[in-house]
């Protein structure tokens, strides 16, 4: 987290081909997070989707 949890990012990491993606988020709330994942996530292939992690 940033300063005072401001932080608006999170990581997408692929773990087969280490393939790491930032991921706007809108604000430090679960939905936020959420949307911002989903909507990085959904430019990446299905295939790489199923090994995904996240931060």
């Amino acid at each position: 987290m940033g300063a005072n949890n401001r932080s608006d990012n999170g990581t997408l990491v692929e773990d087969t081909t280490r393939l790491v993606i930032l991921a706007k988020v809108d604000c430090t709330t679960a939905t936020a997070a959420a949307g911002g994942f989903s909507n990085k996530g959904n430019e990446v292939p299905r295939c790489m989707r199923l090994s995904m992690t996240h931060d």
